[in-house]
């Protein structure tokens, strides 16, 4: 039961599969966050989010929720686009992935759950942070 709703909590966290590659670190983060918010802005963005806080979630089923997490498709694709930029000398070799696309996503949550848009101001100041904390 919990590994089946740990999958449904984690089955519309994904959602992105290109990896943009725009030339500019900046303008490939700009859009992935843009993608990432399409997403959470439609009619079931919050819902992965709400069953996890709906549920009674309880020790086996949280590693499984962070491994299903580690392997959505947002995180792969920005983890490919941090390399990619990591391996030209623009992020820092220390950058802790996980870390930051939990950041990003968070703050993107929480906006959205506060019914304050996702728009092009709020993504230019995300992905600042992002990029302060990358290089």
């Amino acid at each position: 039961r919990e590994e089946l709703l740990a999958e449904a909590i984690l089955s519309g966290a994904g959602g992105v599969s290109e990896v943009p590659d725009t030339g500019s670190l900046e303008e490939d983060l700009t859009a992935l966050a843009e993608a990432v918010a399409e997403r959470l802005a439609g009619p079931s963005g919050l819902a992965p989010l709400r069953l996890l806080l709906e549920s009674d979630l309880t020790g086996e089923a949280h590693p499984r929720i962070a491994e299903l997490r580690a392997e959505s498709s947002s995180n792969k694709v920005l983890k490919a686009v941090l390399e990619r930029w990591q391996d030209a000398g623009r992020v820092r070799q220390s950058l802790d992935f996980d870390a930051l696309a939990e950041m990003a996503v968070s703050w993107m949550l929480v906006r959205r759950a506060a019914n304050r848009p996702l728009d092009k101001e709020f993504i230019a100041q995300l992905v600042a942070a992002m990029v302060k904390l990358a290089t």
